[in-house]
């Protein structure tokens, strides 16, 4: 199953120019109505961190004036993503109707061929990926049998499209190849796994995997599977450096693989990208790794936002004012706000109802409460939902029958809480003191038991 992302409650359009060219960019407008939708917003970025976001009314309506060149985005809402090309100076129309997105997303306007095509090819690859563990249970001939099937049908669509600049018909090309080439490449270790069968592929198989000789930048901005390929890569081949060489860990072995890295627009883009990551996870010492990486970036727009991200992030050492939430629905009634707990230590947890590691917290976080019930402490839930899950979240709080402050984020995963506190991935725990100071941005989890009562027992409560 293909990956999806955390922010899946939002729309997301990422920004991907097919020439990274210098001109100045023109106005184009996009436009449209999502039938039955509570509103929301619209999230532009790129791949090389690039992000802006507009929002979307309660009765659906959205537009808005954007200041870009030509180029295909990736647009996403309530948990679904499509792609799109908007050009500069056209006018993107959008029609569709939340309760059957894909089903029923229509593009008008300029362009509108291409992107009803996209709409087309999304829909082949969801119907795969909906069945993608039987196929990957297939014998070896009949998987093969079935990849070419799904080819041929992707291609036939593909030469459906009149009169495509040659430099985008290659682009699309490439990334129909990537998008096969990830499932065929996943299929030896998903067929061992599900059918508990010992494998050895054959030389048939073996042929059908192209070997990359050379990164293509182009690609890497326009095809999210090749872009996500060699991310991962990254990550897989870091993590097989630092178990062969115990003095490295696994982000050295990151940096010293991007540092012997060709392409420098690519590895420009994977180094900003991982240090950024990290740097949400790093607990100490965040400064060094900085450091590191501005040693190694040559890139002075890139070195620019990840310094933006490191200084966001000095914000949130221990001692400092916690960021605030403010009028968050509470389940209990009403609105609770930060300052309302002053006086009591405050224990954060931030969660969604689709976010199954944070559901695996609930019964450790439920015996953490329990232990310190009647202590000067306040365990607040905040939930990242979108606003259409509002009904799911008290569902899920009255069945499970959840404790403690039980709050509904205003603005889901783009929440000024969330974004100050530069979350990237749920669940997320955060200890603050009784004046609404950090103690610390990522405490323990309720799991690590061991830990998190170790910190707790240290304060006044």
């Amino acid at each position: 199953m293909r990956t999806k992302i955390l922010i899946v409650i939002f729309l997301t359009i990422v920004l991907i120019n097919c020439k990274r060219n210098e001109k100045s960019p023109d106005y184009a407008i996009l436009k449209g109505k999502i039938e039955n939708s509570l509103g929301g917003t619209f999230t532009l970025m790129n791949l090389s961190g690039f992000e802006q976001t507009f929002n979307v009314k309660e009765d659906g309506k959205f537009l808005d004036t954007l200041e870009l060149s030509d180029g295909i985005y990736y647009a996403s809402y309530e948990k679904q993503r499509m792609p799109i090309y908007i050009g500069a100076s056209g006018k993107v129309e959008i029609y569709a109707n939340s309760n059957n997105l894909k089903g029923t997303l229509k593009f008008e306007g300029d362009n509108a061929s291409l992107n009803n095509y996209y709409v087309s090819k999304s829909q082949l690859i969801e119907d795969f990926e909906g069945k993608v563990r039987s196929y990957y249970s297939l014998e070896e001939a009949a998987f093969l049998n079935s990849i070419d099937s799904l080819k041929q049908v992707m291609n036939l669509k593909f030469a459906e499209l009149d009169s495509l600049p040659e430099g985008l018909k290659k682009l699309e090309k490439n990334a129909i190849d990537y998008y096969l080439q990830k499932i065929l490449a996943d299929y030896p270790r998903n067929y061992t796994r599900i059918t508990k069968n010992e494998y050895e592929p054959s030389e048939s198989f073996t042929n059908q995997i192209k070997e990359e000789t050379e990164h293509n930048a182009a690609d890497f901005f326009y095809s999210m599977d090749y872009n996500t390929k060699l991310f991962i890569d990254l990550l897989r081949n870091a993590s097989k450096i630092s178990r062969q060489d115990s003095t490295l860990s696994q982000r050295q072995a990151e940096f010293k693989i991007l540092s012997e890295f060709k392409n420098d627009t690519i590895r420009e883009s994977l180094l900003a990208r991982i240090t950024k990551m990290n740097l949400g996870f790093i607990k100490e010492d965040k400064k060094t790794y900085y450091e590191e990486y501005m040693s190694l970036s040559k890139d002075a727009k890139q070195q620019k936002e990840v310094t933006n991200y490191y200084e966001a992030f000095r914000l949130l050492e221990p001692g400092k004012p916690s960021p605030k939430f403010e009028n968050y629905v509470n389940y209990n009634g009403g609105t609770t706000s930060l300052s309302d707990l002053k006086g009591k230590y405050v224990y954060i947890d931030v969660w969604a109802t689709w976010c199954s590691p944070c559901k695996a917290e609930i019964p450790h976080l439920e015996e953490i409460e329990k232990t310190y019930h009647g202590k000067n402490i306040e365990f607040v839930s905040i939930s990242v939902d979108s606003k259409s899950d509002k009904k799911v979240w008290e569902d899920m709080i009255a069945e499970k029958k959840m404790g403690g402050i039980q709050l509904f984020a205003d603005n889901a995963f783009k929440s000024q809480f969330v974004k100050d506190y530069q979350i990237q991935g749920i669940p997320r725990f955060i200890l603050l003191d009784t004046q609404g100071n950090i103690i610390q941005d990522l405490a323990p989890r309720p799991s690590e038991k061991e830990k998190l009562t170790a910190l707790l027992n240290t304060l006044n409560l």
